[in-house]
């Protein structure tokens, strides 16, 4: 019922719009920013990074809610991120 009064109750914390990257992490976010839906595989090249990095940046990056995962080893920006 929402009862308490509005002192005692909590404010909801909102997590940071534009968290800071790693410059790897902001490196993948330019070519997702300018290509949009990518393959791992080209953003390998692109980058000139390895497929190991390449997939543990945009693990992390997925867990931060920077980018989303596709079917088909693809992923693109969150739609918040995608506007410069």
């Amino acid at each position: 019922m929402d009862w308490m009064p509005c002192a005692a109750r909590k404010a909801p914390e909102q997590m940071p719009l534009f968290p800071d990257l790693l410059p790897d992490e902001q490196v993948l976010v330019d070519i997702l920013r300018e290509k949009g839906r990518t393959d791992i595989d080209e953003l390998c090249l692109r980058s000139r990074m390895s497929q190991g990095r390449t997939a543990s940046l945009l693990l992390n990056m997925e867990f931060n809610g920077v980018v989303r995962s596709l079917p088909g080893k693809c992923y693109t920006l969150n739609s918040a991120r995608s506007r410069p």
